[in-house]
């Protein structure tokens, strides 16, 4: 028992190790790729590649997002943080019913920031789920194809890839809000 215990301590160890490496490799990648991008029309292929990805019939997301609205950041973890999200909402929050509404609003804060918020009309998230929402490899459809890293991986893109924040809302019965602030400047926020 005691040979079988230290097995696993190092065995987690190592796991730990290796993520805190996949993540500084993931961040360091994508830092390389900082360029200015249309809010809008990001947030539109987003919704695109989403939905192409999903069976038939094409779920109903609505955008609303100013198309002047430019960003210096990271496109494509920004594109891919809201596939993330989106497919979040369609599999946990509304699941198979094809009736609900996923929304995508994005804000003017000020001159340096944006609200980039998603939200869903769906069955919302049990509080002590929430508070958990962003932890490493937490999952409720364990079996079921979630691996518990995708929430975990959006956190640290929006806090410490874009120096962002980001927070979730949700009531059970009522829905999930999931609401972004970004910097206009990614390259402006880190260096303050």
């Amino acid at each position: 028992l005691d040979e079988g215990m230290a097995l696993l301590v190092r065995s987690l160890n190592r796991a730990g190790e290796l993520i805190r490496k996949f993540r500084l490799v993931a961040v360091d990648q994508m830092s390389k790729q900082a360029q200015q991008f249309e809010l809008h029309q990001l947030v539109c292929e987003a919704v695109k590649t989403f939905q192409a990805k999903t069976p038939q019939p094409a779920y109903p997301i609505e955008v609303d997002v100013p198309p002047s609205v430019t960003l210096n950041g990271y496109p494509d973890a920004l594109e891919q943080i809201l596939i993330q999200l989106l497919s979040n909402a369609f599999s946990h929050a509304l699941g198979t019913q094809l009736l609900g509404t996923v929304k995508i609003v994005g804000t003017t804060l000020n001159a340096d920031w944006v609200s980039l918020t998603v939200s869903d009309d769906g069955k919302g998230i049990a509080p002590d789920h929430l508070e958990k929402i962003f932890d490493p490899f937490y999952t409720t459809r364990l079996g079921q194809g979630g691996s518990g890293f995708g929430l975990y991986a959006v956190y640290n893109q929006v806090n410490y890839l874009m120096g962002g924040h980001i927070q979730v809302e949700s009531t059970p019965g009522r829905g999930t809000r999931v609401t972004m602030k970004l910097p206009r400047n990614t390259a402006t926020s880190q260096s303050q």
